[in-house]
């Protein structure tokens, strides 16, 4: 897979070159272009993905917190 990546984008820059000396000399551009497609393309169905992921995973951490502080207490009546 990663083969055929690298000689599909190797056999672009040798049919461009130009382009090639340009994307090299500047390669922010080529990060600046990845974030305004990702904007406005794919920030709408992937931030709310990932919000809820860190809202599940805060409310498993506070309940296993939760849960701990049970047995904690359980174990100091018992064990007193």
């Amino acid at each position: 897979m990663y083969q055929t990546l690298l000689k599909n984008l190797t056999s672009l820059f040798d049919d461009f070159p130009k382009t090639t000396e340009w994307l090299l000399k500047s390669p922010q551009v080529i990060i600046q272009y990845i974030v305004k497609i990702y904007t406005m393309f794919l920030a709408a169905f992937i931030n709310p993905i990932v919000t809820g992921y860190i809202n599940m995973w805060n409310f498993v951490i506070r309940l296993l917190g939760f849960a701990l502080n049970i047995l904690i207490n359980i174990l100091k009546i018992f064990l007193k």
